[in-house]
């Protein structure tokens, strides 16, 4: 029956060969033939259904799979905020989820969502690794890398105004 779904144009055309063959021996019709006719009506009925369906199913499943990349940014938001600072763990958290959405979005927003979010988050995560391990050299360093993870956390609570401006076209559903 999948095939059916997806080839709706080739169901057509086959129902309508069926019909062409029955109506041209039309002097000998019995039952047989008017079932099969009823039958191949039937099913182009239900495979034209089946096919809107299909289209529908499609689109929320890209939905769904946009929602969850959109959700994990605003999460990161979230998360970086108390601390102004990013582990490894959330870092590849991450990374798994919104990697999933560069083939799922425009290269515009793919690029915005690299510029804007995903490089700053990964040198939050060197700052937070740097200053974890103590590796900064003196107190001004050491200064330094907070104003600097605090002004790129900062930067991250400017962004969820623009980031749904940017899905909006991806999480606006004025129809199914």
């Amino acid at each position: 029956m999948k095939w059916f779904k997806k080839n709706f144009a080739t169901t057509v055309i086959l129902t309508l060969t069926i019909g062409v063959a029955i109506l041209g021996n039309w002097k000998q019709w019995d039952t047989t033939n008017v079932v099969i006719c009823i039958l191949t009506g039937a099913l182009t009925l239900y495979t034209w259904e089946q096919s809107g369906i299909f289209k529908k199913q499609i689109r929320l499943d890209l939905f769904d799979k946009r929602f969850e990349v959109y959700s994990q940014i605003l999460n990161l938001f979230i998360i970086v905020q108390p601390k102004n600072e990013l582990t490894y763990e959330q870092l590849f958290t991450y990374r798994a989820i919104v990697g999933k959405g560069e083939f799922l979005l425009k290269p515009e927003l793919w690029r915005y969502i690299y510029d804007n979010i995903t490089v700053k988050a990964a040198e939050l995560y060197v700052l937070t690794e740097m200053r974890n391990n103590k590796q900064f050299q003196s107190d001004e360093e050491l200064r330094d890398a907070a104003k600097n993870a605090h002004d790129i956390v900062m930067g991250f609570l400017e962004q969820p105004k623009e980031l749904k401006r940017q899905f909006e076209e991806y999480l606006d559903f004025k129809e199914i």
